[in-house]
């Protein structure tokens, strides 16, 4: 779309950009993230998860879709500001580096073998 074009729809007093299917997909992921949280004790779901390989696809789009938020590029699908403050309160966080280097890159590395069921 065009800017002209997503501005003229954003004028639309009921226009919206998420479906109702859409939303719905996201609120059954982001209840799988917390469940994820309270077993693990973060958000850091590993690309691929084994266990529900589409619970890491949705943590690596919502991470993708908040830097070209915060870029200002309209994306196929939007993450609105309540989902981003929702998935902050969880303790969502945005840059994988950054918690690699809190917790260290080994305890990382030896987590997600475990979770993805490698063995050596």
């Amino acid at each position: 779309l065009s800017e002209e074009h997503v501005r003229l729809l954003e004028q639309i007093p009921s226009f919206i950009w998420q479906t109702p299917l859409a939303t719905s997909l996201w609120e059954t992921h982001f209840q799988q993230l917390i469940e994820y949280k309270e077993t693990f004790g973060d958000c850091n779901v590993p690309v691929p998860y084994k266990m529900k390989p589409e619970l890491g696809e949705f943590v690596r789009t919502q991470r993708v879709l908040y830097k070209l938020k915060k870029e200002g590029i309209r994306a196929w699908w939007t993450l609105s500001n309540e989902q981003v403050d929702r998935l902050e309160e969880i303790g969502f966080s945005w840059l994988v580096a950054r918690r690699v280097e809190e917790i260290g890159f080994s305890w990382l590395v030896a987590r997600r073998v475990e979770e993805i069921g490698f063995s050596w």
